[in-house]
């Protein structure tokens, strides 16, 4: 996974044409007036909601009157903007690129109510997850989903991962997911990944397989890049982001 996600750049590089809009004592809609363009592409911009073109980064330095070292930085946040992140290789998965919010996160809160997150899922209960609530599923579709997820989970191996708190449904853990191997090799991924001070065996499983609930976990990535908080209802077929 790359060290510099597009997503983080994407919204710095909205951040900062922002303030130096405001510093000029400009509204979107004089600025917008200037680039020939509707207010909602420079709002949008601002929010790091759609990417600014390398164009219109130049003429937006131009307005805001920026020397010629502050208009180098911004351009090379657009150009790095552009960058594919590690998600884009899943054509299958149509994520929002919000997840690229994900590896620069400095905490992470998850709450789990019917499945371990995807940070703690080991590949055969990924597997078992997304097969119980799509079983006719491809399975190269299937591979590309738990590879993500695996992709992800690099994160909590690095060498600075961030602080991680999971508050999990007592029924998460005796859940009967995958069988009594698939659940014990997951509860090896949670104890190296949380912690030997958070390991806890469990032998007593609920009887019932995946279901196919309104929300499966709800992560919430703290980071001190801008827009510092975004939560994610995760579901396992797609997520939703604020």
């Amino acid at each position: 996974m790359a060290d510099l996600s597009p997503t983080v750049r994407q919204r710095e590089l909205g951040l900062r044409l922002r303030e130096l809009r405001t510093a000029k004592n400009l509204t979107v809609e004089m600025v917008a007036k200037e680039l020939l363009c509707s207010p909602t592409k420079i709002s949008r911009a601002e929010t790091g909601v759609r990417r600014a073109t390398l164009r219109d980064v130049r003429d937006l330095c131009r307005i805001y009157e920026v020397d010629s070292e502050t208009s180098a930085e911004l351009m090379e946040l657009a150009r790095d903007a552009y960058k594919p992140g590690w998600w884009n290789k899943y054509d299958d998965l149509k994520v929002t690129p919000l997840i690229g919010m994900e590896q620069s996160a400095t905490a992470i809160t998850s709450f789990g109510m019917y499945f371990f997150p995807a940070l703690l899922q080991s590949a055969d209960y990924a597997r078992a997850v997304v097969k119980g609530v799509a079983p006719k599923i491809a399975e190269k579709i299937l591979d590309q989903r738990v590879e993500a997820r695996m992709e992800r989970q690099r994160l909590l191996q690095g060498p600075t991962p961030p602080k991680y708190r999971v508050l999990l449904d007592e029924a998460v853990l005796r859940r009967h997911i995958g069988g009594p191997v698939v659940m014990r090799a997951n509860s090896t991924v949670f104890s190296r990944s949380y912690g030997k001070k958070r390991r806890r065996s469990r032998s007593s499983l609920t009887r019932s397989g995946p279901t196919a609930p309104a929300t499966a976990t709800s992560p919430i990535w703290n980071s001190a890049a801008p827009s510092s908080q975004i939560s994610c209802s995760s579901r396992p077929w797609s997520a939703s982001y604020t």
